[in-house]
Formats: structure tokens, sequence, C-alpha cells
């Protein structure tokens, strides 16, 4: 005498029940939904401001002392950004020509084909 069993996904989706679910009533007042939306939005500008100060901190060309707008910081870490890359690809030409040696894949940094220089 054999008892078939069903699988255990067969069982759970057979056994499923869809429920009608009552609509969620808010229990923040008009209040206290928008001093949510202050203070998170407040985090996420703290969040940006820091994000930039590293920045800063991390480009040469970008002081804190100066007063700076977003473009500024772009324009001049973009600017950083290539000169890396152009001094890596320099690097890796001195490497090969005074060694043979090529270096490491994971040293090999090559600006994406869409980037002006």
């Amino acid at each position: 005498m054999t008892v078939e069993t069903p699988l255990p996904q067969e069982t759970a989706t057979t056994e499923l029940k869809k429920c009608k679910q009552a609509p969620r009533v808010s229990s923040l007042s008009e209040d206290q939904k928008r001093q949510n939306h202050v203070s998170s939005e407040q985090r996420r500008r703290q969040a940006m401001r820091e994000t930039y100060d590293t920045l800063v901190e991390m480009v040469p060309d970008l002081e804190s002392s100066q007063r700076r707008s977003e473009m500024q910081i772009y324009a001049r870490s973009y600017n950083y950004l290539i000169w890396l890359y152009e001094r890596n690809r320099i690097l890796r030409a001195q490497l090969k020509e005074t060694t043979g040696l090529e270096a490491a894949e994971n040293l090999r940094w090559e600006l994406p084909p869409k980037v002006k220089r």
C-alpha cells in the first residue's frame, strides 16, 4: 500500500488563500508625517554635505576653506580622475619600457570610451 504525499511546494500553493486586506490606516497625523518628511530630507542633505566634504578632502585642487559650488566639486573631481587615469597610463608605460613587465590587471585603469579628456 503506497501513500502519495504531495510535495511541500504543492501543499503550500494549494493551501494559500487570498485574503482581502483592509486598507492601511495611518496612525500618524498630518503634522507627524510632515515632520518625518522634513527630518528625512534634513538627513539626506546632511549625507550629501558629508559626501561633498569627503570629495574636497580627497581632491588636491579643492580646499575646505574655499566657498565652492557643487559644479566646482564635480568639475575638479572629474579633472583629477582624468589626471589619475593618465598618470596610471604613463606609469604602466614606464614600467614596461624599463623592465619589460606588464602591470597586473587590477592595476590597469582605462578610461571608458565615452569619457572626454
